[in-house]
């Protein structure tokens, strides 16, 4: 019941130096990446994925929630607990400002108790490490990227939009309409300074992209994530079923490979004829 619990739990891995994917994006690390922990070496996973449940585990001192705090059927879940003020934090992105404004201005057409708009204020996504004492801040960022397909329609018509788009002026008008961060660096300094954006703004400067391969579309393993957190929560599983999760997953990514292979055609090799002089 909480929004963006895949998000969350990607962030808690990155924290712990995890890479889901290795970067030629052919294998799953989610159970075999390894962490130092007490001097012993654990899946990163694992720990992840026990500290992510753990908040919501009666027998540990994170324990801080549970299923009847969100209703899991509803449309933003832990969004509407916030907005009337059932909980003290939510994690989002910019984006959601005007999600939590939509849910706040309804609720109160149905009579229900809301926090002021005006109260809701941002900070850094926490981190396991404590920067001031020499950790270092990572996050993962979503990123959006516009592009002209090969089998667009309309090419000289699309890009002529990107270029519109792109625009300062045009940015800036975005912005303020939406308080979407622009990733345009001549405007970045002013958007710092946003009361509501800022913060995001600052952590784009350091997040990284999650970068999912071809092979498996990131709703496939956000679905086999939330279903182990589910198992997780009723006690019918544990972390390590993460294990069967990646070996499943890396035999998809290299079932997929080779039907690649099978379906692209060779390389035309263009012989050089022999002259003789």
């Amino acid at each position: 019941n909480v929004f963006y619990g895949f998000d969350i739990f990607q962030n808690i891995f990155t924290q712990l130096d995890g890479q889901l994917f290795t970067k030629d994006g052919q294998v799953l690390n989610i159970f075999s990446g390894k962490t130092l922990v007490n001097k012993r070496q654990k899946s990163i996973g694992v720990e992840a994925l026990n500290l992510f449940t753990s908040f919501a585990d009666p027998r540990f001192r994170y324990y801080t929630w549970n299923e009847f705090i969100a209703s899991p059927q509803s449309p933003y879940k832990n969004f509407e607990t916030f907005a009337q003020g059932k909980v003290s934090m939510v994690f989002g992105y910019a984006q959601d400002f005007k999600k939590i404004e939509s849910i706040i201005k309804n609720q109160k057409q149905n009579g229900l108790k809301t926090i002021p708009t005006q109260n809701i204020r941002v900070t850094f996504f926490p981190q396991i490490d404590n920067p001031a004492l020499g950790g270092t801040r990572k996050l993962i960022g979503k990123v959006y990227a516009l592009a002209v397909t090969k089998s667009s329609q309309n090419p000289e018509l699309a890009w002529d939009f990107l270029k519109f788009a792109i625009d300062k002026s045009n940015l800036q008008a975005f912005f303020e309409e939406t308080g979407l961060p622009t990733a345009h660096l001549g405007l970045l300094k002013e958007q710092e300074n946003d009361p509501k954006a800022g913060i995001f703004v600052r952590q784009a400067k350091f997040a990284k992209a999650a970068i999912m391969p071809e092979a498996i579309p990131e709703s496939y393993l956000k679905e086999r994530l939330t279903k182990l957190v589910l198992d997780i929560n009723n006690g019918t599983k544990s972390a390590a079923e993460l294990k069967n999760i990646e070996a499943v997953i890396n035999k998809q990514i290299q079932k997929y490979l080779k039907l690649q292979q099978l379906i692209t055609p060779p390389p035309i090799i263009k012989k050089t004829p022999n002259t003789k002089q």
